[in-house]
């Protein structure tokens, strides 16, 4: 993976606090400020942009999930089971860098239409879909007074309280690998995938109706990201894009701004991983069933990234390039600029550190109970809040009060 610092001007930045890359050395700061209005527009158009690729990159892989997850149910077998868990792996990599443009009441995230709660609310309480440990005859699944539908699915999701999800990937997750509770660290989640055969050779109960949920929570899943694809589409008029890019320019950059400053400051290095570090509880992993937590959270860092730099690279390996929010800071605040890449930096070298450790083998429910470890994911989370902590500041001046909402 290419490092942090992927434009070639982002080096001069930190050593000298010099112009934007697309402006002259020489260029005395007064006549680059003349630049600031041209460029807010660059950077929201630029913006759309990348929202727009990361969910048709996210629609497409889920597209890919809910297939191999078809093809699992309707032929059960060890191969076809990996391959679905292969798929939600994979549907996992774009979506978590989408996590970068909510907190705003944006289409993903908007009061009671939304379906954020229904893509990837956790955590997750297992007993409410399926059977548990010590509880053989839990969850919905086993509760033949209740119809397995789409409809039902969604209305009975979070229905009595936050953790009780019935829909989006982290149900998909634990209908995949099932509970982790293994003495072996390096293992996940060990579900058989002879839950899913019905008759003499299957184990669990109710086979069939495990199967039929796991085909409509995918089902739904897909629906609702179409949803959210569709309002940012550049190629649907009248959608959210479009309004988007009518506001004032302050207000799309206002909520582009409180987006990543939310998933930096609070939800990435609050819920997601101090929440887990202090408690060192496996329950408290964002992915906790595939022990796929070090992908989350460099995915959600990865979306934080591209919105500051302008930039991301789709699932086809093109990129998509354009003015970034660093953009603007060189110009508007060059040392709060240079301030905000460096914790950037930071957080992204001890990400990269838990994703590999990972990948050698200490999964992020081991990492939050080993010491060394403990302490490089306390850097992580230092680092974000102190990115988010500069972003207010920041904003003030190009004029945005992060306060202040404009109604659409």
């Amino acid at each position: 993976m290419k490092k942090y610092f992927r434009k070639s001007c982002v080096a001069l930045i930190l050593l000298s606090f010099l112009g934007a890359c697309s402006g002259s050395d020489e260029t005395p700061i007064d006549q680059s400020q003349n630049e600031i209005p041209q460029l807010k527009e660059q950077v929201v158009s630029n913006y759309v942009n990348l929202v727009s690729a990361s969910y048709e990159d996210t629609l497409q892989k889920a597209i890919q999930l809910e297939e191999a997850i078809n093809i699992f149910v309707s032929e059960p077998s060890e191969d076809n089971f990996n391959a679905a868990k292969s798929a939600w792996r994979n549907s996992r990599e774009p979506y978590g860098q989408t996590e970068a443009y909510r907190f705003y009441d944006g289409p993903i995230d908007a009061p009671n239409e939304g379906p954020e709660s229904q893509i990837n609310s956790w955590p997750l309480d297992e007993a409410t879909i399926d059977y548990v440990q010590d509880k053989e005859n839990a969850g919905i699944i086993n509760d033949l007074n209740i119809e397995i539908t789409a409809e039902s699915l969604v209305e009975l999701n979070t229905q009595l309280d936050e953790a009780a999800v019935t829909t989006g990937y982290h149900a998909i997750e634990f209908l995949l690998w099932g509970q982790d509770h293994n003495e072996n660290p390096q293992d996940a989640g060990l579900r058989p995938y002879t839950d899913y055969i019905s008759g003499g050779e299957g184990t669990a109960a109710n086979q069939e109706r495990r199967g039929v949920y796991l085909n409509t929570v995918a089902n739904v899943l897909v629906s609702d990201l179409e949803y959210v694809n569709n309002a940012w589409s550049s190629e649907i008029q009248n959608n959210y894009r479009q309004n988007f890019l009518k506001l004032n320019v302050d207000e799309a950059l206002r909520r582009i701004i409180v987006g990543i400053g939310s998933l930096s400051r609070s939800e990435l290095s609050g819920e997601r991983m101090e929440v887990a570090l202090l408690k060192q509880d496996q329950e408290d992993e964002h992915s906790c069933f595939s022990d796929n937590t070090h992908r989350d959270i460099l995915n959600n860092f990865r979306g934080i990234q591209n919105v500051y730099l302008g930039e991301y690279q789709k699932s086809d390996g093109t990129w998509i390039e354009g003015k970034g929010l660093q953009d603007l800071f060189q110009i508007s605040a060059a040392e709060l600029n240079s301030k905000m890449l460096e914790e950037l930096q930071k957080a992204e070298d001890a990400i990269h550190l838990i994703d590999q450790k990972a990948k050698n083998g200490m999964a992020f429910d081991q990492q939050i109970i080993d010491v060394d470890s403990r302490e490089n994911i306390q850097k992580a989370i230092d680092a974000l809040v102190a990115f988010g902590d500069l972003l207010p500041d920041a904003a003030v001046t190009l004029g945005i009060n992060l306060n202040s909402v404009e109604t659409e």
